[in-house]
Parts: C-alpha cells; sequence; structure tokens
C-alpha cells in the first residue's frame, strides 16, 4: 500500500494483498529467487546482448565488478 501510496495509485487494503500473494514465486519472472541464478538460465548470446545493452548499467549500480560475468 505503502508503493502504490507513493506512485500516486489508490489501491485498497483487499487488492493490496491480492497483488502482493501474486508478487514471487510461480512465474518466469521469478524462477528461484536465489542471487546471481540468472546467470545460469542466460544463454551466452544473451549475456553478450545484455552486456551491450545494459553491462555498463550494472556495473555502475553494483551489481557486477566489471564485464565477466
Amino acid at each position: 500500500m505503502n508503493i502504490a501510496r507513493h506512485i500516486g495509485i489508490p489501491v485498497n487494503r483487499k487488492r493490496a494483498l491480492e497483488i502482493a500473494n501474486q508478487l514471487f514465486g510461480g512465474t518466469a519472472t521469478f524462477r528461484k529467487g536465489q542471487i546471481g541464478a540468472w546467470k545460469k538460465e542466460f544463454t551466452q548470446e544473451q549475456k553478450e546482448l545484455f552486456k551491450e545493452h545494459a553491462g555498463q548499467l550494472l556495473i555502475d549500480l553494483g551489481y557486477e565488478k566489471d564485464y565477466n560475468w
């Protein structure tokens, strides 16, 4: 509810709970909930594309130290 309020979207408690219950698990977005698990799922081609388009952002944000991932 705090997030909805912060971004200016009205939501009642019932709807907020419905949304919260659908956030994790059972989706392609949140497969395992393990840090770095995505590295095992990406193909080499996907890694290269991601590095090309967002690699520096991952480094700037502290998710990676360099391009060796």
